[in-house]
């Protein structure tokens, strides 16, 4: 493969999605040396739902971090609710006593990413545990004691802390992180489809301990999964329709695994692709999160 079609499939998910293994192989020598030897390469795994957006994703160690972490092709995609999404919620909730504000999900723009890695799933416990040398003071101590591989909820001054910590490491945009979730799918509520039996939205954003639980075969196009944990963007909080911004408060996208089990449509719903909302109103003003890395353009 020439240096510009490795450039064009880098660029467009929809062209990396058409290429087999060997070819993906190919590609990654250039990501490796950008890389360096602060990473290991693990393995290409075919990852996706649908059999017509099936993708083979690079996987990547961080030895720094211990986290492992998947290489997004850049690409163009549709962010925020879409009419067909609206739609399908406003059927869903029809019957409702909860509603959903549509206007915090609006506009619906069309955004090019930048390939970028970002870690598989959100940070769990255990990981606190084991690499951030556990700070009684900064840190809640119960971090420590009986860690499981369940996501962990941390506030946004234990974030930054960790990010000082690896400060090669960033919080996604909330571009990025949609972006990442849809994997392609613009118009179904959740990567998974629109099936809101709960015995299946549970399969996929129930909480789970990651090292026992075969995820990896209900994960995304992109090989992500755990994306109704809810989790912190670096984006400041704003009404999308009315560009107003808050500096006080933070982009916090998807949750309907923090309200697991449900006791509504609504809590469920939380968990769609184009769900946001502020940090404002989260519980103990904690919340799951996955770092990137951002490769040179």
């Amino acid at each position: 493969m020439n240096s510009i079609k490795k450039c064009e499939a880098l660029s467009d998910f929809k062209i990396w999605a058409s290429l087999p293994k060997e070819e993906i192989e190919g590609l990654l020598l250039s990501i490796k040396k950008e890389l360096n030897s602060n990473f290991d390469f693990i393995d290409i795994k075919l990852f996706g739902l649908r059999k017509d957006l099936q993708m083979f994703i690079p996987q990547f160690k961080d030895k720094r971090s211990g986290l492992i972490f998947n290489l997004i092709p850049g690409g163009s995609l549709n962010i925020g609710i879409s009419e067909i999404e609206r739609n399908t919620m406003e059927a869903l909730t029809k019957n409702s006593e909860y509603y959903i504000d549509f206007d915090e999900l609006k506009p619906t723009y069309k955004a090019y990413i930048q390939p970028f890695l970002i870690s598989q799933l959100p940070l769990s416990e255990q990981w606190a545990n084991n690499c951030i040398m556990i700070d009684k003071v900064l840190f809640r101590p119960e971090f420590s004691e009986n860690a499981s591989f369940n996501p962990i909820y941390l506030s946004f001054e234990e974030i930054e802390a960790i990010l000082n910590k690896f400060p090669y490491l960033e919080l996604p945009t909330e571009r990025q992180w949609e972006y990442a979730c849809r994997a392609g799918e613009e118009n179904s509520l959740f990567y998974f489809g629109n099936r809101i039996d709960e015995s299946i939205v549970e399969t996929y954003f129930g909480n789970f301990e990651f090292d026992t639980y075969n995820f990896e075969q209900y994960a995304n196009s992109f090989g992500l999964f755990g994306l109704g944990t809810g989790e912190w963007c670096a984006d400041n909080w704003n009404f999308m329709s009315k560009l107003e911004s808050s500096e006080n408060y933070k982009v916090i996208k998807s949750g309907a695994s923090i309200y697991y089990p449900w006791s509504n449509i609504v809590e469920i719903l939380m968990g769609a692709s184009c769900f946001r909302q502020s940090s404002e109103f989260l519980e103990d003003n904690t919340c799951g999160v996955r770092f990137v890395i951002n490769l040179m353009a």
